[in-house]
This record gives C-alpha cells, structure tokens and sequence, in this order.
C-alpha cells in the first residue's frame, strides 16, 4: 500500500511539472499576444513589423487586452473521481489539490474578444470609460488595417470632443 501511494505521488509530481510547463507556455503567449498600449504606441511610431499585421481568419482577431489577472488555465486534466476506495482517498484528495492549483494562470493580460461579443457596452464615469475606450482603439488601429476594421462612433453632442480624434484615422467610417 505505500509503495502504491508512493508511485503515485511520483506521478502526480511528474504530472505538475508537464502542467507548470504548460502553464508557462500559455502565459508567454498571453504576455506576447496582449501586450500594452505603450507598446502598441511603439509599433505606430515605429512602423513595427507587427503593425496591422492581424487578419480576419486568425484565432485572435479581435481579441484585445483589457486588463491584467488570472485567467483560467486552458488544459483538461482528468483522473477518475470514482473508484477509490477509503484507504486512497488521501490520493484522491492530492488529485484534487493539482487540479485546484493548475486552475488559472496568474498574473496575465486578460483578454477580451470583440469578434465574440458583437455588441458591449462599457458603463462608467465618462473620463475612465472614454480612456479605456481609447486605448481598445489604440490596440485595435495598431494591429487592423483599415480594409479589416472600420470604427463608427455614436455618441452625444456633449462628449463628441472625447471622439473627435476618430475622424483623423483611416479606419474611421464615413
């Protein structure tokens, strides 16, 4: 019996090292993927090679960062809940704890997808909201070419200076 709980214990410890490997791959590719808007300004002003190099048939379109926390893990991990017997529920119980741990991935950019969600609405105090629109438009006209992305505004007579600016981008559609 102990040496069962001990092969097992060695295969849970291999098994978090693939996932800590795993792990650590998706968050590269989140911090590469979503990266900030002063890095966005960077590719503008410096005509990066990533600069509207985005395209309608690619998995990210329309994804853009909002922000930064923990986002879920994207792995299945599976073992059988069932089928232990009183004398293995501490492994079970060890099982549940890995997959508890591998749940999110800490410390990223988060995501949001604009392709998914047709229609949203950001509510708030009218300077945060019109920032944080900004700087989704900033991410979105650095990596969409204006034959990809077209920008059109609807707003009130009284905050049409908060959007002014749109008029002066390519994307912008009249």
């Amino acid at each position: 019996k102990e040496e069962i709980i001990r092969k097992y214990n060695k295969y849970l410890d291999e098994k978090r090292i693939e996932l800590n490997i795993e792990r650590n791959t998706q968050k590269e590719i989140l911090i590469e993927n979503l990266i900030t808007v002063e890095e966005c300004i960077k590719i503008i002003q410096n005509r990066g090679m990533n600069f509207w190099d985005k395209r309608v048939d690619q998995s990210d379109f329309l994804i853009v960062r909002i922000g930064y926390g923990n986002e879920l893990f994207n792995a299945r991990i599976e073992y059988p809940e069932e089928g232990f017997t009183i004398d293995e529920d501490a492994l079970k119980k060890e099982a549940d704890k890995m997959v508890q741990e591998f749940k999110y991935i800490e410390n990223v950019p988060i995501g949001y997808s604009f392709y998914d969600n047709i229609v949203t609405a950001v509510m708030g105090n009218i300077h945060k909201s019109a920032s944080f629109v900004s700087n989704v438009i900033l991410q979105l006209i650095t990596f969409y070419s204006y034959e990809d992305l077209k920008l059109v505004v609807f707003t009130k007579e009284s905050n049409e200076e908060n959007w002014d600016y749109i008029k002066y981008l390519n994307h912008n559609f009249t």
